[in-house]
């Protein structure tokens, strides 16, 4: 019997949107097709809400966005935070002060913005807006992002706090880890696998999948009834957990290794493309 599919969970960049930033006329017509056929399409992905929200408008979709990896579900059309997993005051600023011991790149997130402390070249070199002249900054400032001079105006921000990293190329990240680890909160991890230098240090448990079984459970489905697209390390156990995991054309390698199948590349509509093989649209 065929497998029926009822969501599919949609990666934004380099998956949904091509090299240029921008949706493709033909995913962006899969997605339409998706709705008026009453199949469910949301997007999962690392960014903020600030950033990831206008995605879903473009679409004109308001299934709640999967933001940060996984670590707050947002609803689009009231506006709220529906799930979340914060980290407790204490471990943020006591992290933030791990990473001005060692003077590495620090990043906070409240959900709708990143706050930065970048303490030397290396450092500019991490960040992933990386474009540091008068244009990228002003690009960056609407993007919700905020460079602050010094790890003290870190623990200041206001708010949930979601996810800390820290990074650096120089440093002996196993003495970090050893640092960070202890602190003695058990219920945080340290994802230091999905880019080399970089320790995402979030609640335990975060990850894309554990958002796709948040959103699952909002619709009433199991997560072997939706797809999944992904073209990035981050991605991978979103891949594994849903009933077919789809890499990207332009995926890395350790991604289409946990891929049920490759699609086309982002520049070539390959969601659209994976919609149409897996929905009746």
């Amino acid at each position: 019997m065929e497998k029926i599919y009822k969501m599919a969970v949609c990666d934004i960049d380099g998956t949904l949107l091509n090299d240029k930033g921008k949706i493709t006329a033909e995913n962006k017509k899969a997605v339409t097709k998706m709705k008026k056929n009453g199949f469910i399409f949301a997007l999962c992905t690392g960014r903020n809400i600030k950033r990831a929200v206008p995605i879903a408008k473009k679409l004109g979709i308001t299934t709640p966005v999967v933001c940060i990896d996984g670590i707050l579900l947002y609803d689009v059309s009231n506006k709220n935070t529906v799930y979340k997993n914060t980290l407790k005051r204490e471990t943020v600023e006591r992290l933030v002060d791990i990473g001005e011991k060692y003077e590495i790149f620090t990043e906070i997130s409240n959900g709708y913005g990143y706050f930065k402390m970048l303490p030397g070249k290396e450092s500019e070199s991490l960040d992933f807006y990386h474009r540091h002249d008068f244009y990228g900054k002003v690009k960056n400032y609407f993007a919700g992002i905020r460079y602050f001079g010094s790890y003290s105006r870190l623990k200041k921000v206001k708010g949930d706090i979601y996810q800390v990293v820290l990074a650096t190329k120089s440093r002996d990240k196993n003495k970090i880890k050893s640092d960070i680890l202890a602190l003695g909160d058990s219920d945080i991890e340290i994802r230091d696998s999905l880019w080399d230098g970089y320790m995402f240090i979030n609640k335990a448990g975060a990850g894309k999948a554990a958002g796709v079984k948040e959103l699952c459970k909002i619709y009433g489905i199991n997560s072997d009834q939706t797809v999944a697209f992904g073209d990035d390390n981050n991605d991978t156990d979103m891949l594994i957990e849903c009933g077919v995991g789809i890499a990207m054309g332009n995926a890395n390698e350790n991604v289409k290794k946990y891929a049920d199948t490759v699609i086309s590349t982002n520049n070539e509509s390959g969601v659209a493309k994976g919609l149409y093989r897996y929905f009746d649209i």
